[in-house]
């Protein structure tokens, strides 16, 4: 009966030690796609700002071209225009690079901080 006794509290063991590894599992899928979810938000966000901006910043450079027709008052709208579009062009190009990864590595970091008591100890 011994022997019997201890197959099962081995097996009541390991049943818990699988729960929890796959409760674990569960937890950095969350993280995972939370992360991912969120940033590609972030960078999303930066790229529409940048697309508004540009065509609010051209439809008045072209209002204001149009009201003087030959005016020199214009060409300050379409630099800062210009400038806008080159902000959303770069952000197109280096978007992944410079705004998704640094926030989804940020938010890893925090999501795993709550894991933590404070103290670099796991809970």
């Amino acid at each position: 009966m011994d022997s019997n006794d201890s197959s099962i509290e081995v097996l009541i063991e390991r049943a818990e030690t699988y729960s929890s590894t796959s409760v674990e599992l569960l937890k950095f899928r969350f993280i995972h796609k939370l992360t991912d979810v969120v940033s590609s938000l972030a960078l999303k966000m930066v790229i529409y700002l940048s697309l508004v901006m540009f065509i609010f910043i051209i439809n008045f450079g072209i209002a204001l071209w149009l009201g003087d027709l030959l005016g020199k008052n214009y060409y300050g709208f379409f630099i800062i225009a210009f400038f806008y579009a080159m902000v959303f062009a770069f952000v197109c190009c280096y978007g992944h690079r410079l705004v998704k990864v640094p926030v989804s590595n940020r938010l890893i970091s925090e999501l795993l901080e709550l894991k933590n008591n404070g103290k670099g100890e796991p809970r």
